[in-house]
């Protein structure tokens, strides 16, 4: 009855689901559709806010250049009329010298003001020069002058100054004598850096680029700064774009320099023949929105997928429910065909109790066949110790109290004795009410495992050089004996050893050899204990603890000199200098008589041990110390 619902059911799952997964993808696609339409809409829009940037700018700078050229200008212009008035002579150029010094400290833009007799012979500088060493008549602004009546100003190609050696734009204006003929050249100079430190003030990205160009695209001034640029023609760039005419001009090149895509603003001046480069690379312009695109259709992605997972798992429930269907028709066939194949052993147990079927792998478990385990309780075959956990847990999961749950325990084998096993127990449910009607049980074998487990908690209480007890196993038993030589009225003594010179012995032999040392004195210190409680511990470094339960303080004694001569008797050479030419141990002992209700402590007995120990090291080291401290107070409560 079940397979025949299960198969329509069937058909129909198998139309859904592809139907389903389309339906999953279109809407996913579709999402990440608009995302990228969105993001490119956004990218242009950053583009051309770019573009609106750098043009603005680029009006803003050729201002700035117009404006610097005109007072330049204003300051020649002065400067030639003064010339055409009073003249050349001795006593003009000596006043002339001071009014340009004037001008100059007046006009901090101009690096430098200078005059020129029509020979080019040099006749008054702003700077202190000679000026009999100079002769500028092969400079192409006075060439130009000479050539041309014209009395308008020339900004001229970069140049490098005979003064001074810097780049400098040369900025001229022609004076003439008084019969109109040819008279000289006044001559502003701007450092080419000035405009390249304004320039910088503009933050344009990375690989953005700002350029004063002549009307005959030679490079005045630039920043970044490139000295093999200035003064050059540039080539098929944005400058050979330029129309006549135009004012701006926006335009997307590749450099042929730096192969770095740009977007130029081209504007040029009214006035003056020259024009403005801003660019701005397209990488840069486009960095913040790649940078928030890449978060954005990551979200997008995000939520896209979300909704794919939420849509599949829809679906995977769809399947799970249809599995389920197909699977309780064959549930209990399934169930021991698993059972019959584990290797672990599984079993069924009633409300009652008893064990309604188990595994074949029963005999390999416990040593019991099938047939002998059902109908019995599960409660004989387990270690008395722990029959009663084991039953308060059946109990709660048959209440319903517990799901599932996970002991372990010990079980008898009949051929192997006692084991141990952990069983993993889950309550059935069954009927239209989902009563609980049993427990599943599955047990392995773990007998292995507790045997490890037992090996590795004895590895933890011993110290890893010298494989005697470590300092917390030390700690453990002080603790433990000192109550049970309160209870039976014992005394307890305690030696502390101490390698001396052990730092010495490390320096002079190395880590390695000092390893070996403390190895080679744990075993001396275990030979000269034969007391099974006794104990002999690594208290820490080179230090070292043996406990003696039940002896004295004579016994504590003579047991300390067997100690310190077995160190000694090992003959290692200490070859560290000093009195010692061997390796030897001083020790401090003490004994107490613990006392219910005494103040005394088991940390004051290792207090005074540690003080004897420094007596023994203070009087020259290889030797024992008793501590009379707790002796006087033992002694004392004996006697009472």
């Amino acid at each position: 009855m079940v397979a025949s619902n299960a198969t329509p059911s069937l058909k129909l799952h198998r139309h859904f689901r592809p139907l389903a997964l389309g339906l999953i993808a279109l809407v996913c696609l579709s999402f990440l559709g608009l995302g990228s339409w969105r993001e490119w809409v956004l990218r242009d829009v950053e583009l051309r806010g770019a573009e609106t940037e750098i043009s603005n700018l680029s009006q803003s700078l050729i201002r700035h250049a117009d404006d610097t050229v005109e007072i330049a200008d204003i300051v020649l212009s002065g400067l030639a009329l003064r010339l055409e008035m009073q003249g050349t002579s001795a006593p003009a150029l000596r006043t002339l010298k001071d009014f340009i010094v004037l001008r100059k400290q007046a006009v901090g833009r101009l690096r430098g003001l200078f005059v020129y007799d029509s020979t080019g012979r040099w006749l008054a500088a702003s700077e202190e020069v000679d000026l009999n060493r100079f002769n500028n008549a092969d400079r192409d602004y006075f060439r130009h002058h000479q050539a041309n009546s014209s009395s308008t100003v020339h900004v001229g190609q970069p140049i490098r100054s005979r003064s001074g050696g810097q780049w400098i734009l040369p900025i001229s204006k022609r004076f003439n004598n008084p019969d109109g003929s040819f008279g000289g050249v006044v001559l502003a100079t701007i450092d080419v850096t000035f405009f390249s430190d304004f320039f910088r003030t503009f933050d344009l990205g990375q690989h953005g680029v700002i350029a004063l160009v002549a009307a005959d695209r030679v490079i005045l001034a630039r920043h970044p700064i490139d000295e093999q640029a200035l003064g050059r023609q540039i080539g098929m760039t944005v400058a050979g774009r330029a129309e006549p005419g135009e004012t701006v001009r926006l335009v997307t090149l590749v450099s042929p320099v730096d192969g770095v895509e740009r977007v130029n603003a081209l504007r040029r001046s009214s006035i003056n023949p020259f024009y403005i480069v801003v660019a701005m690379s397209r990488d840069d312009i486009l960095a913040a929105w790649r940078k928030g695109a890449a978060e954005r259709m990551a979200l997008s992605a995000v939520l896209t997928l979300i909704v794919a997972l939420l849509a599949i798992s829809t679906v995977r429930r769809v399947d799970e429910r249809h599995k389920i269907l197909m699977a309780l028709a064959s549930s209990e066939a399934e169930f021991r065909l698993l059972a019959e194949g584990a290797n672990d052993m599984v079993t069924r147990i009633n409300p009652d109790g008893t064990v309604a079927y188990a595994s074949p792998s029963s005999l390999d478990v416990i040593g019991l066949h099938p047939e002998q385990l059902v109908g019995s309780s599960t409660l004989p075959n387990i270690h008395p110790d722990d029959q009663q956990a084991v039953a308060t847990l059946i109990v709660a999961l048959r209440r319903g109290d517990l799901v599932k749950t996970k002991i372990s325990h010990r079980m008898r084998h009949l051929e192997r004795g006692e084991i141990w096993v952990e069983s993993s127990l889950r309550v059935t449910r069954g009927g239209v009410d989902g009563k609980v009607n049993g427990v599943i049980a599955v047990t392995r074998d773990v007998t292995q495992h507790k045997l490890r487990e037992v090996g590795l908690a004895d590895l933890a209480g011993k110290d890893g050089l010298t494989g005697i007890a470590n300092r917390r196993t030390f700690d453990q038993t002080l603790a433990t004996e000192w109550l049970r030589c309160q209870r039976e009225r014992q005394c307890l003594s305690l030696l502390m050893i101490d390698v001396d010179h052990f730092k010495r012995y490390n320096d002079a032999h190395g880590h390695q050899a000092g390893d070996e040392c403390l190895r080679r004195v744990a075993s001396a210190l275990g030979v000269t204990i034969l007391r099974p409680a006794d104990l002999v511990a690594r208290y820490g470094g080179e230090e070292f603890a043996i406990l003696l339960p039940g002896t004295d303080a004579a016994g504590a004694r003579e047991v300390g000199e067997k100690v310190r001569a077995a160190v000694e008797a090992l003959a290692l050479p200490h070859g560290a200098g000093g009195s010692l030419p061997f390796v030897t141990a001083s020790i401090g002992c003490a004994t107490a008589w613990p006392k219910v209700l005494d103040p005394l402590s088991h940390n004051d007995l290792v207090e005074a041990a540690d003080r004897a120990l420094y007596m023994a090291k203070h009087a020259g080291r290889n030797r024992v110390e008793t501590s009379p401290e707790l002796i006087g107070a033992g002694q004392r409560r004996l006697s009472a």
